[in-house]
């Protein structure tokens, strides 16, 4: 005949230092970690029972509470996309289950929002003045984007005329660097520079014609 189990119940509640949180140890040696509000909330003291129900509630209370205070700490410093909030969360070792109950709150809430973050990476990366389409894309991508929300919002806030003239500002600031250069070679150099900072091809030649023209115009006026 099989015996029942019997249910376990909380032995000691030890308050953890510096935190706002306690460590319950249960009558089958177990312990549980649990917030200092679900501890009110719940109840729950010495000789309390802790059935698998109440175990799993506490637990997963705990967890929410967790990625909830790493995602919060995170935005504080800049926004951030969903993608780069759930490398975080692997990093901690949190259930995926209730890492999507943070992230859908955050999103319902207005925290997280790829398509905001995407506007606002492309609108930062013209204001500084460096970077092509192709760059921002690739940059974009890296932290999860969807290539469609990437690519609507650089066609949104990017256009081929002002990225000509972006490419030209960056090939005229760095013509001054490569005067004692062979014309040839401060060429070449220029516009492997202009690709590497994601602009076109068409539109790197586009601009370093352009900013030799104005570097001609000047040294003959």
């Amino acid at each position: 005949m099989t015996r029942c189990q019997a249910t376990p119940t909380v032995s000691a509640v030890e308050k953890v230092p510096r935190k706002k949180e306690y460590l319950l140890r249960l009558s089958d040696g177990s312990t549980i970690r649990v917030l200092e509000e679900h501890l009110t909330r719940s109840g729950l003291e010495e000789g309390c029972p802790v059935d698998e129900d109440t175990r799993r509630e506490v637990a997963d209370s705990y967890e929410y509470a967790t990625a909830r205070g790493i995602a919060l700490r995170l935005l504080k410093t800049r926004p951030r996309t969903e993608e780069e909030l759930k490398r975080r969360f692997r990093k901690a070792d949190l259930r995926v289950k209730i890492c999507e109950r943070v992230l859908d709150d955050l999103k319902a809430d207005g925290h997280v929002d790829d398509r905001v973050f995407a506007q606002l990476w492309v609108k930062e990366k013209i204001g500084r003045g460096g970077s092509g389409r192709r760059r921002i894309s690739s940059e974009l991508r890296s932290k999860g984007i969807d290539r469609t929300i990437v690519e609507e919002e650089i066609a949104r806030n990017y256009d081929d005329r002002q990225e000509v003239e972006i490419a030209t500002r960056l090939a005229l600031r760095r013509l001054g660097r490569l005067k004692s250069l062979p014309a040839g070679v401060a060429r070449r150099r220029l516009y492997g520079l202009l690709l590497r900072r994601g602009f076109q091809a068409d539109v790197a030649s586009a601009a370093l014609e352009a900013a030799l023209e104005s570097v001609s115009r000047e040294e003959t006026t």
